[in-house]
């Protein structure tokens, strides 16, 4: 298959129409610039920004030899603060003053996680896909699937001799993530593809010939998610394997069914186009016909 990420695949298990409209005939939602008058940053550029502070944060500490220091964070944290607030106007003061100070707990959280923590991080925002020529990361998961890979890794920790551990930032609300939903219908692959890609990425390159990826973590160090961390011990590789060539069989054959959930339709851009055939898909996904023809899908629902 094409050139793909993780959220793409994802995207796939959500609703495979939204992902006909978006990855295969290329149609996009109108961007559509709004001032609000009480919000600085919007979702995307509040993660930009803790992301890039503790990215540089990791990477000093890494420098000054994995000693943790509060004084540089502070001054990290309020350089990064700094050069938003240049680069982006604020609706007035009062706002971004709420928002970073909403910022600096936000970090604070991540420092309290820091301090205590037992792994070593190693490489922070690793681009999986610079090291071919082609800028692409061929995933082997399996004698006859190959996964063309183009992403970034959050972050890459060692918890032991040639074991890792791969943390992925997330500043939302960590509900979604449930202790007891591994695969989560398809919808949660990260975790699973970017160790097995870690682990090759690391073995290829000779960095640890005998690397061994055996854990993923959500990480949320934000107020909202209050520090809380989502692991996923990576014992599942047939599993993963098997679910990922299903996904992408259905693709190549060119399944895309609408999704038979309504909830998943309420914040969707194509909302318009595709109507209630959501509603409709829940009694037509049962009938005889389609549910042969809809088999690999309804499997991919099996992998919770």
């Amino acid at each position: 298959m094409d050139v793909t990420s993780a959220s793409k695949l994802e995207l796939y298990a959500q609703c495979p129409l939204k992902f006909y409209f978006q990855e295969v005939l290329r149609i996009r939602a109108n961007e559509m610039v709004e001032f609000d008058r009480t919000r600085w940053l919007n979702a995307a550029q509040r993660g930009s920004l803790l992301h890039a502070i503790f990215q540089q944060y990791l990477s000093e500490t890494n420098e000054n030899g994995g000693v943790h220091d509060y004084e540089r964070l502070h001054r990290i944290r309020e350089e990064a603060i700094r050069r938003t607030q240049m680069e982006i106007p604020e609706p007035s003061l009062q706002v971004m003053l709420k928002e970073t100070e909403e910022i600096r707990k936000d970090v604070d959280i991540f420092w309290e996680g820091e301090h205590k923590r037992d792994s070593k991080p190693r490489f922070m925002e690793l681009a999986l896909h610079e090291l071919e020529e082609d800028g692409v990361f061929n995933v082997e998961l399996g004698e006859e699937l190959v996964l063309p890979l183009k992403g970034y890794v959050d972050r890459v920790d060692e918890v032991g001799p040639n074991a890792y551990k791969i943390i992925d930032y997330k500043t939302g609300n960590p509900r979604k993530f449930k202790e007891n939903e591994y695969f989560s219908k398809g919808t949660q692959l990260q975790h699973a593809i970017y160790s097995i890609a870690v682990e090759q990425y690391l073995q290829r390159t000779g960095i640890d010939p005998q690397a061994k990826v055996v854990e993923a973590a959500y990480y949320f160090p934000t107020t909202k998610g209050q520090g809380h961390e989502v692991v996923r011990l990576q014992n599942r590789r047939d599993k993963a394997t098997s679910l990922i060539s299903r996904m992408t069989m259905s693709i190549q054959q060119g399944l895309f069914p609408p999704t038979h959930d309504p909830h998943k339709c309420t914040w969707c851009d194509y909302k318009d186009v595709c109507g209630d055939h959501s509603e409709s898909m829940k009694e037509k996904r049962n009938e005889p016909a389609n549910e042969e023809r809809l088999s690999l899908l309804l499997e991919v629902e099996d992998y919770e």
